[in-house]
């Protein structure tokens, strides 16, 4: 399952609670989502006391997921993509399954990354 913004979220989300997903891509999505508490359907109720991305992301584990953020992203940038991810990594490794992530940053914005890794990555693990 692949997704762009809303989408990269809806495939973190599906992949999370599907099995059958064995192979996932969000683009320009994984945040710190207290630190975009505006996107109220990002942060329902109490679910940053227990779900931020990171600990959704691990629900995939040892399956495959990648990420893509844009360095100059009008909305979120890559810094926070960039320490959310490195919260997920002892989750995947936990589970022996530290090449089992990716995260691709690009100088782009808001958009899929136009180089082929983050695609590679995730029909390679299909």
């Amino acid at each position: 399952m692949i997704g762009l913004s809303y989408g990269g979220s809806y495939s973190l989300l599906a992949a999370a609670a599907d099995t059958r997903i064995k192979s996932a891509y969000a683009s320009c999505s994984f945040v710190d989502a207290i630190k975009y508490n505006s996107f109220t359907d990002w942060t329902w109720k109490n679910s940053a006391n227990t779900f931020l991305e990171a600990e959704i992301a691990a629900l995939i584990a040892p399956r495959y997921i990648c990420f893509d953020a844009g360095d100059q992203d009008q909305l979120f940038g890559s810094d926070s993509s960039k320490a959310e991810f490195e919260r997920l990594k002892p989750f995947f490794a936990a589970q022996g399954a530290e090449d089992h992530i990716r995260l691709f940053t690009f100088d782009g914005y808001h958009e899929l990354d136009p180089a082929d890794d983050g695609m590679e990555f995730f029909f390679a693990h299909l």
